[in-house]
């Protein structure tokens, strides 16, 4: 298991390699330079080990839920109260601690059906 320090440590890490890329990017379509640059990172590895020590694999329902916090939510920025839901109640994804606190709860098994 990996401490809730570390994990949201590595998401902020994620977070602000994504934000560098994109500033990067929208620095270029501001100057009408044409394409898009992909630079190499390691963000899909970091997200793929993330899931293995929190007992989520990509076919798991926890597994998909970070990659929807990073990319669907923007890394909980554009989180609304309504977004997530287990067993009709709300669930709090707006950052990597309620995301954290989330997926311990539910790494054993105890996921909504």
């Amino acid at each position: 298991m990996i401490s809730k320090e570390l994990f949201c440590e590595a998401v902020r890490e994620l977070q602000r390699a994504y934000d560098y890329q994109e500033g990067l990017n929208d620095y270029f379509s501001a100057n009408n330079v044409d394409g898009y640059v992909f630079q190499p990172d390691c963000s899909m590895v970091l997200i793929k080990v993330l899931e293995d020590v929190m007992n989520a694999s990509t076919d798991d329902v926890i597994g998909s839920d970070l990659s929807y916090f990073c990319y669907e939510l923007d890394f909980g920025r554009k989180f609304k109260m309504g977004d997530v839901t287990e067993d009709g109640r709300d669930v709090d994804f707006s950052s990597p601690e309620s995301l954290y606190d989330y997926l311990t709860r539910n790494k054993d098994g105890d996921q909504p059906e």
